[in-house]
């Protein structure tokens, strides 16, 4: 009986430390323009773009945090090269940036998956998250706001 007690016990302790192990998220890989390589959270968010809940474009406009912020909104360029984060898509095609926006500076668009371009605008049909510090109406991304 005390053999057996035993073997549960040890059972149970493997079993533990099992489920610990695969419950552990792997710290996420940034590259260095400050945007997460794809992946998976656990919880079946997509880690394309970001990590975490992030912040509005409009709480970054506003924020007095010192630092990188992690900053959700849709990724909208203009024909000229200018590329914007903006709490929201314009209702035209294409879309434009509409409501607060960001200025992006640094951004590689090659690490986001999904955009879409036409008429020389590219644009996510969704929200990603961009890191990066805050200033002046400027997102600038760099490998330092990576962390």
């Amino acid at each position: 009986m005390k053999r057996l007690l035993c073997i549960g016990v040890l059972a149970l302790g493997l079993l533990l430390v099992a489920t610990a192990c695969s419950a552990t998220d792997p710290e996420p890989d940034l590259d260095a323009s400050g945007v997460v390589q794809g992946g998976d959270d656990g919880a079946g968010q997509d880690l394309v773009s970001g990590v975490g809940p992030g912040i509005s474009v409009t709480e970054a406009l506003h924020s007095t945090l010192a630092g990188p912020l992690l900053v959700n909104g849709f990724i909208v360029t203009t024909p000229d090269g200018v590329v914007y984060l903006a709490e929201t898509l314009a209702e035209s095609f294409p879309p434009q940036p509409g409501g607060d926006r960001l200025i992006v500076e640094g951004l590689d668009l090659d690490v986001f998956a999904g955009l879409t371009s036409a008429q020389g605008i590219t644009w996510s049909e969704q929200h990603m998250q961009v890191l990066g510090t805050v200033a002046d109406g400027v997102l600038t991304v760099s490998a330092t706001a990576s962390g």
